[in-house]
């Protein structure tokens, strides 16, 4: 039993150094890992930014094609729109001159 004890108090100062060893290591892959942590929080926060300018730019550029289809809209049915005024004046003088002639027939 004394020999028993007297290897366990020998093995206690190599236990606890390998268990300061191997918080050592904990301690240096946490730190590894939280810096690993922040550089990808960095990218993605860069990223996002990216990704916000992009869309930003996007519906700047609907925005004006959206326009464009708006005022040019406007001008095909404007450009419509006279051609039927034009075709209902035709129409009515076509009428009128059908008209005309036919009060002349006897």
């Amino acid at each position: 039993m004394a020999m028993q004890m007297t290897e366990d108090v020998a093995r206690t100062p190599e236990a606890a150094n390998d268990c300061t060893e191997e918080a050592r290591q904990e301690k240096s892959e946490a730190a590894e890992l939280k810096e690993q942590l922040a550089r990808e929080r960095q990218e993605f926060s860069d990223r996002e930014d990216e990704l916000i300018a992009h869309c930003q730019k996007l519906e700047a550029a609907l925005e004006s094609v959206v326009l464009d289809l708006q005022k040019s809209h406007a001008g095909v049915v404007s450009v419509l729109k006279a051609e039927v005024a034009r075709l209902q004046e035709e129409n009515d003088e076509l009428r009128a001159a059908a008209n005309t002639q036919q009060d002349a027939m006897p």
